[in-house]
Parts: structure tokens; C-alpha cells; sequence
């Protein structure tokens, strides 16, 4: 019962002399269990500020009373500590000591409490706001950290490894933030984050070696983890000449082809936040952080596309083995392999990195030749276009079909099979009046265009006359 634990500063180096009194802070008291043997950890209830330079002297004391098992404890003897004299008095009479940490007279005993202490270092803060910067002299071969010089917060340290004198040199924090921002592509794993530096040197040098380190706060981190999902352990390190800002897949490399530097650094920790350090040869510039793939890169890669015929119907087959941040495929058919019109869309998995099959079976019967490929479109709708495939129908019987009905100036006539012989066109009113007449030589195309703008065909119904060798299609027609 009565457990305290007091703490003082003393110029004492021992306590070779005994027992010292200083003026004692009480850091702790309560009635304390032993749980079990061995160490005991005990939370203050008041934190002791170390002066930094003066020794500690510490006090222990725990008071049972005045009964006859009562032991009191406290830290010292009156006696100079020697090869049979120890740091612990206690009193332990049949007739019970006084109460309190107070001893009539002390013995010796070979139960000796050991301590061991925790203490709070305060952690080296490090600077997120944006435009924070420090200028310091970067001279021959020096180690320099940079410092805010708003607030003193730590942004970068480098160790100049060269006899080049760079003179005054600037480090600005010239983007900040707790996400991710676009750099070369647009996909958002390979998004950097946020924060990015800038070094200027008075005076540079393209073959320089330096070593420097970079430090990012937790959130800054976690931040472009939760943007990308990527992960820490696989940081890169990216440089080039101008900003980081500079790059977007428009203009992927501001400063000329190869500027940009993708390194693979060394990365630590400081406290709760991290480190970024790498061994460059070749100047400052802008240093920026992520895993920023290759420009340009689009949102799947395509294994395989074909296409086979199932009775009158193409069925399409895809194979993709890595999707980022894709939302589907449109595909697009032809009758002549220029013209392509989207037919359908299917969804995909979005990101993926193991092997995918897709289909899509065209509603549409086959004709003689049938024309494909795939729109494939990221969540940002940046596209790519995939190879075309043709599909042949041989057994395609002859057929007709007026597309775009209702029309407005032009008929487009499609022919399931390319007709072999001359093309005949009638068209006649709703009252059976012939509006349009025209004969075409043009045997082999499967598609024929009537530019159809005659002013005497006002907006209503209308039949199509065609013929081709001995076959005769007719098919209605609505003029808007």
C-alpha cells in the first residue's frame, strides 16, 4: 500500500555519500499488486522533464503500516554504499515501523530493485505546405538539411559528394497534398503523389554527384496509397529537368525525349513519417514520388481478338492479361472496313492482372464480309482502337436492307453478298407514283449510296424498287 515513486535532479554522480535530498517531484502513488515476477511496467501519473545534463535520482517508497509484517521501502541508506552496503533500506521490526516513507534505522538487503525508464522524444516534424522552402549554402562537399523557413519543419538533407561549390541553393515544396495527381497516363495507379520538390542551385552541374533525401509525411503517404493502390514498398523516385507538374500525357516529357528519370530508391522511415534517398550524378531539378509506369501506357493489354461463325451469327472472343482502371469495350462492326458503328458494349473487370475472356455475339446476320474491332475505354474515356477482324460468310444468301431508315438526303443500300451483276433502283410514292429511277454498273460492292436530296420527295412513306441479275428486294422507306 501507499507505492509512490518520486524523481529529482542532483548534481550527485553516486551515492557513495547515502542518502540524498534533493527536492523530489512525486511521479506516482497508489496501491500497487505485483501481478507476477519479473518486470513491472508502471505508467506515471505525472511526466518528469529531464533538464537534459543533471543525474536523476529516483525514489521509491511503499508503506504497510505499523503491523508486524510491515516493511517499508525507500532509496537510500545513511550509510556510504560499500561492498556490503546496498541502495535499499528497510525497516523491519517485530514491534512495525512509523508510517509513511520514514525509517527509524536501516538495514542492509540484497533485494534490490533495478529501473528502466521510457522517455518522450518528441518526433521531427515534417513540412507539407505548399511553397515552403529554405535556401541554404550547398558548398563543396557538405551534408546540409533544409528546414521551413516558416516554422522549422524538415523537408530534404543533401550530402554533396563532389568539391563542386552549388553555391545558394533553394528546396521548395512547389505541389503539396494528401492524394495523388496525374502524371504521364491516365491511369490512376500510376498517379504520383501530391507533394513534389524542387532543388535550384546558383550555380548547377549536369554531372554533380549528390545523395538526397526526401521526407513525406504519414499522410501524404497514405493518401497516394488509397489513391492508386499502390503500396509504399514500391515507391519510385522520378525526376527531370523543369516541375514535376509540368508532365500530363499530353505532354509527357515537357523537356525533351528522355529527360525523365525513374529511379528505384532507398526508402526509410523517420518517426512515424518517411524517407526517400537516392545517389544522383547529373544536376537538380524536379523530384516527384509514385509508380509512374510508362507514358502513354492504355488500360489493357489484349492478349488475342478473333472471331468465328455459329450458324448466321459472328461470335467475337477477347483475351486481356492486365487491366487498369478500365470500364469496358465497345464494339464496333463495318461492311466496308472504313465506316464502324458501335453494336455493343461489355463491361469489364476494371483492374485486373491475371487472364480474362470476354465474348460478344453480334445480333445482326452475317453477311458475305463482316468487319470488327474493339473500342477499349478507360474510366477517364481515354481510348484505343484494337486490331480489325473480317469475318467471311460464304454461305450468305443475297439480301437487301436500306440502312439509316428513316433518311434524310442520302439512301444507304447494304447487300448481305456483293451483287455480281448491275444494280436497279426504283422508288415509288405512296401512291405507287415513280419518284426516283437510276441503274448503276457497279458490280462487286456490297454497299451502293443514292444521294436522294431531290426536292420533289417531301417528308413521308415511300417503297424502294431493287434489282440486281434476278432478284428483286422492295422495302419501305420513311423520309424525315
Amino acid at each position: 500500500t501507499g507505492f509512490t515513486i518520486s524523481m529529482a535532479h542532483t548534481a550527485a554522480t553516486n551515492l557513495n555519500s547515502g542518502y540524498v535530498s534533493p527536492t523530489f517531484t512525486q511521479v506516482y502513488s497508489a496501491s500497487y499488486t505485483v501481478p507476477a515476477t519479473g518486470w513491472q511496467t508502471i505508467t506515471l501519473s505525472t511526466a518528469f522533464t529531464w533538464d537534459g545534463t543533471s543525474n536523476v535520482v529516483v525514489q521509491t517508497c511503499f508503506d504497510n503500516g505499523n503491523t508486524t509484517s510491515a516493511i517499508d521501502v525507500v532509496q537510500g541508506t545513511a550509510t556510504p554504499l560499500g561492498s556490503t552496503v546496498r541502495a535499499t533500506a528497510i525497516n523491519a521490526t517485530n514491534a512495525g515501523g512509523p508510517s509513511g516513507c520514514a525509517l527509524s534505522t536501516s538495514s542492509v538487503s540484497d533485494s534490490r530493485p533495478q529501473f528502466r525508464f521510457t522517455q518522450a522524444v518528441p518526433q521531427t516534424s515534417v513540412e507539407s505546405v505548399l511553397n515552403s522552402s529554405r535556401s541554404q549554402y550547398l558548398g563543396p562537399n557538405s551534408d546540409v538539411y533544409f528546414y521551413s523557413q516558416t516554422d522549422g519543419e524538415l523537408m530534404a538533407r543533401i550530402q554533396n559528394l563532389s568539391s563542386h561549390d552549388y553555391g545558394c541553393t533553394s528546396l521548395q515544396i512547389d505541389r503539396a497534398g494528401t492524394s495523388s495527381s496525374q502524371f504521364w497516363n491516365a491511369l490512376s495507379a500510376n498517379y504520383l503523389m501530391n507533394k513534389s520538390f524542387r532543388v535550384i542551385p546558383t550555380t548547377n552541374n549536369a554531372s554533380g554527384q549528390y545523395t538526397i533525401t526526401f521526407y513525406l509525411s504519414q499522410a501524404e503517404v497514405n493518401g497516394w496509397q488509397t489513391a492508386t493502390g499502390q503500396t509504399w514498398a514500391s515507391t519510385q523516385l522520378v525526376k527531370l529537368p523543369s516541375q514535376i507538374s509540368n508532365v500530363t500525357p499530353a505532354t509527357p516529357e515537357p523537356d525533351g525525349t528522355g529527360t525523365v528519370q525513374v529511379v528505384t530508391p532507398t526508402l526509410g522511415t523517420l518517426g512515424t513519417n518517411y524517407t526517400v534517398t537516392y545517389t544522383f550524378s547529373n544536376g537538380f531539378s524536379g523530384f516527384g514520388f509514385g509508380v509512374p509506369g510508362s507514358a502513354g501506357t492504355l488500360p489493357v493489354t489484349l492478349l488475342n481478338f478473333s472471331g468465328k461463325l455459329i450458324k448466321e451469327n459472328v461470335q467475337l472472343d477477347w483475351t486481356t492479361i492486365l487491366e487498369q482502371n478500365n470500364r469496358g469495350f465497345e464494339i464496333e462492326k463495318s461492311f466496308d472496313g472504313t465506316n464502324f458503328k458501335k453494336i455493343g458494349f461489355v463491361a469489364s473487370a476494371g483492374n485486373s492482372t491475371t487472364t480474362r475472356n470476354y465474348n460478344f455475339t453480334d445480333p445482326q446476320k452475317a453477311v458475305e464480309f463482316n468487319y470488327y474491332r474493339l473500342k477499349i475505354v478507360d474510366l477517364d474515356n481515354t481510348f484505343k482502337y484494337s486490331d480489325v477482324v473480317i469475318l467471311k460468310n460464304p454461305g450468305s444468301k443475297q439480301g437487301m436492307v436500306v440502312m439509316g431508315n428513316p433518311f434524310s438526303n442520302q439512301i444507304n443500300i447494304r447487300f448481305d453478298k456483293a451483287p455480281a451483276d448491275k444494280i436497279a433502283v426504283s422508288i415509288y410514292d405512296i401512291k405507287g407514283s415513280k419518284v426516283y429511277s437510276e441503274k448503276f454498273d457497279k458490280p462487286g460492292q456490297s454497299t451502293l449510296l443514292i444521294n436522294s436530296g431531290n426536292k420533289f420527295m417531301a417528308a413521308g412513306i415511300y417503297s424502294i424498287v431493287v434489282q440486281t441479275g434476278d432478284k428483286i428486294f422492295t422495302q419501305k422507306l420513311f423520309r424525315d
